[in-house]
């Protein structure tokens, strides 16, 4: 046999191997323990309710909680979630982590009567400049914050955390996070810790860079939370645990939990940044 022959089986076989391998890794990924952590923002009265990124309906937030209640869904703290994550809490197969972004008033007038109706806790992501003494007088057309009187009296079905002090911004075409020093990074937590000491973070517009989790570490903050619309898993980086966004759409909110669509496919590490990187690049997906 010619020997453009056999280097071009050994071409083939090796190819043929690393696709094998790859699907068994993904495979394997797809079936470790996992836990949705699922990404708010503001809950609007129906009859104000305009269809926008980031908003869902009043009633149809209550038919989300619901869903999970009746079928055995555990809503697990910030801390549970981390005593998970760390491999020191077992809570089964049917647990999932509600968080808030910016802060919005209608966590208090709105999710947190709910969260008591149905025995379900979640986190809400405060922004440090707009957060005040008091929650201002609840009005379903104009814009407010949770204020620091409520987060003091917080009942448990409500745990806090940062979204920056003053990070959420963007300047020109960019997100401010990327804008800035390491220096100017950690300012802006030790700006932070002067209104609360938090130990959790979600990043500004899902957006994270290498400076921001130095800091992260440095200010002591066990887990950051992003986007990518994925399930955690225990093996999750701290600082880059993935988040799925919640739409106004119901069976979008029931595939979450009765589809693998949202399943971690990659793991972590290097080869999941790869991975992502491309599927991102050519918008499709490679497992």
């Amino acid at each position: 046999m010619k020997k453009k022959y056999v280097v071009l089986i050994v071409v083939i076989v090796l190819i043929i191997s690393l696709i094998v391998s790859f699907k068994v890794w993904v495979n394997y990924n797809k079936n470790v323990e996992q836990i949705p952590v699922l990404m708010y923002h503001d809950v609007i009265i129906d009859e104000y309710y305009k269809s926008k990124p980031d908003t869902i309906e009043l009633s149809m937030f209550e038919k989300q909680l619901k869903y999970l209640k009746d079928n055995g869904y555990k809503t697990l703290s910030l801390d549970e979630f981390y005593c998970w994550k760390k491999g020191k809490c077992d809570f089964g197969k049917k647990a999932v982590v509600l968080t808030f972004d910016d802060g919005f008033y209608s966590f208090e007038y709105q999710v947190k009567p709910l969260l008591e109706k149905y025995g379900m806790t979640a986190a809400v992501f405060l922004i440090g400049e707009y957060t005040g003494e008091i929650t201002p007088e609840f009005a379903p057309n104009r814009y407010g914050t949770v204020g620091a009187e409520d987060i003091n009296n917080s009942l448990k079905h409500a745990d806090y955390g940062s979204h920056t002090y003053a990070l959420h911004k963007m300047v020109g075409n960019k997100k401010r996070v990327e804008t800035l020093t390491y220096q100017q990074i950690d300012a802006d937590f030790k700006e932070m810790e002067k209104i609360y000491k938090f130990e959790y973070m979600t990043y500004p517009f899902n957006t994270d860079t290498e400076d921001f989790i130095k800091a992260l570490k440095n200010n002591n903050y066990k887990l950051a939370f992003r986007g990518e619309s994925e399930k955690a898993t225990k093996t999750s980086n701290d600082y880059l645990i993935p988040r799925i966004g919640v739409s106004n759409n119901f069976e979008s909110f029931k595939a979450i939990f009765e589809t693998q669509k949202h399943n971690n496919r990659y793991g972590s590490g290097f080869l999941r940044k790869v991975f992502i990187t491309l599927e991102r690049k050519l918008k499709i997906k490679l497992g």
